[in-house]
């Protein structure tokens, strides 16, 4: 996109703009929301976009070459089926149990969060049971599902909640409402215990995707900003700042909300510049399979972070409780494992030139990723065919082999002296690890 932009003399920011579908380019459906330009555009603003290096190289501090960059983002709101069981006592505390797992993003606080204001009573006043597989099954903490999937189910457990006390009042849900731990029926007010009666409320709620998914495109969407410097002696590259606009329907807790953009900035910064997945073309074999070889982003590499998080209203039919903050993981790039050309230019070695790398580099020859003819510090060989044989622990070849090899075929072929696997060196590596 960058280079189309650059290609048509356009603002990238523009070029996004003049772009932007009606609807899903896809399929055809209608957005449920759909708040990407709102995002660059108060993104660009906040940045300083406007005054932004337009040409590569143009401006520099000293060594080093500064330039701007953006992208534009999004994450599709996947509803899992989920159940969930709220229970609430004369006594005006609320329980919920659910089988869904709180992995540190905060599933206990926000299911916490969404019975209390369903129920109009304070958090303290609501007790949250997870992880255990004799609650009402969950969708699981992953793929960003779990906040708007086990959030849904509550609030659908919360709505029976309210329809039986409406019932046993002699009323309607739309005619009351709950506050402060009493019961609101038009200028009537009264206390929860004499609403529930002697016995407990205990109802399960259950949902998922139905209509509202087959007739809608449902997505969050965002826009990124950074500031990278790119040292023209050594091609080190920083990144200085970093800004994230997003918009993803109702938030349900902006302080974990916010957490979770932070990590998708640490990722994107690691992507780009840190992390590159090393396989060995003779065998296969994943050679970074450790911290010491695979580079993830520290403290030093990354700046002060800014999260903005925009209101957004989904005119969509009750869709916007059913999505939550666990969709912000977004990488600030598109890839997980880019080669080493490919974390340089995006990170800036564009700054100051265009010129590629060659991919299709000779066996054994080192290379260096040009910076307008300054040759990159960092440097990456690629295994001829006279390398001598190495050996590699067992669990490491079953591991990276997987899926073409079983776990005891493994064992036994690849068993060496000292019970470690022997490699030879016209060994084929599996076809889903062969090079193009």
């Amino acid at each position: 996109m960058d280079e189309l932009a650059e290609k048509l003399g356009l603002d990238p920011v523009e070029l996004r703009r003049r772009n932007e579908p009606e609807v899903n380019p896809q399929d055809g459906r209608p957005f449920s929301a759909r708040n990407l330009v709102a995002c660059m555009d108060e993104g660009a603003r906040r940045f300083g976009w406007d005054k932004r290096p337009e040409a590569p190289g143009s401006r520099r501090e000293g060594e080093w070459l500064i330039g701007y960059g953006m992208a534009a983002a999004s994450r599709a709101n996947m509803l899992m089926k989920a159940a969930a069981e709220v229970t609430l006592t004369p006594e005006g505390r609320a329980t919920v149990k659910t089988a869904m797992t709180d992995i540190g993003t905060g599933s206990y606080t926000i299911l916490a969060q969404i019975t209390g204001e369903m129920l109009g009573l304070p958090i303290d006043k609501v007790d949250v049971t997870l992880g255990d597989s004799l609650l009402p099954p969950s969708s699981g903490s992953g793929g960003s599902w779990g906040a708007n999937s086990s959030g849904s189910a509550v609030y659908v457990a919360c709505e029976g909640v309210i329809a039986e006390i409406a019932n046993r009042l002699g009323t309607t849900p739309a005619e009351m409402s709950m506050k402060d731990g009493d019961v609101i029926v038009g200028n009537r007010r009264v206390p929860l215990a004499e609403a529930i009666g002697a016995d407990p409320i205990s109802i399960t709620g259950e949902i998922e995707p139905g209509e509202t998914k087959k007739r809608f495109h449902q997505a969050g969407y965002g826009a990124h900003f950074c500031e990278v410097a790119v040292n023209c002696h050594t091609g080190e590259t920083r990144v200085r700042r970093l800004l994230t606009v997003a918009a993803a329907g109702r938030i349900l807790n902006e302080k974990t909300a916010t957490s979770q953009c932070y990590g998708g900035q640490i990722w994107g910064i690691g992507t780009a510049l840190t992390e590159e997945l090393q396989i060995d073309p003779r065998s296969g074999l994943i050679v970074n399979h450790d911290l010491a070889g695979y580079h993830v982003p520290s403290n030093a590499d990354v700046p002060k972070l800014e999260v903005v998080l925009l209101p957004e209203h989904d005119a969509s039919p009750a869709r916007s409780r059913r999505r939550a903050s666990a969709n912000w993981r977004w990488p600030v790039s598109a890839r997980r494992s880019p080669t080493r050309s490919t974390r340089l230019r995006r990170a800036g070695a564009r700054l100051s030139g265009h010129a590629r790398p060659d991919h299709r580099r000779p066996a054994g020859q080192a290379v260096s990723l040009p910076v307008r003819g300054v040759r990159h510090a960092r440097t990456s060989r690629i295994p001829s065919a006279t390398d001598q044989p190495r050996s590699v622990p067992v669990r490491s070849w079953i591991t990276s082999a997987r899926g073409s090899t079983s776990r005891a075929a493994s064992s036994r072929s690849w068993r060496g002296e000292k019970g470690l696997p022997t490699i030879p060196a016209d060994a084929k590596p599996a076809g889903r690890f062969s090079r193009p």
